[in-house]
């Protein structure tokens, strides 16, 4: 499998991470219950897509982690460093 370098996955994944609108909040939240459900998640797409991300970094060799974010209780943190 081939990795985009790190400008185009910039470029892919900084829209989406920074989309304060409805919508966007929408859809980090189904990804936030989709993680908290864990094995008994309905939507069994996005766990994979969660874990998508987390294998591509953890390839590159950065740590990546998971936590519920504080300022709203229903989304996702993403922690990752080199």
């Amino acid at each position: 499998m081939a990795f985009p370098d790190a400008k185009s996955l910039r470029s892919q994944l900084l829209p989406i991470m920074t989309d304060t609108s409805a919508e966007g909040l929408a859809v980090a939240e189904s990804y936030y219950t989709t993680w908290n459900a864990g094995a008994n998640a309905t939507d069994p797409s996005k766990l994979a897509e969660i874990n998508s991300v987390i294998d591509y970094f953890t390839k590159l060799s950065y740590t990546i982690k998971v936590a519920v974010n504080t300022s709203t209780s229903t989304t996702l943190l993403w922690k990752v460093s080199w």
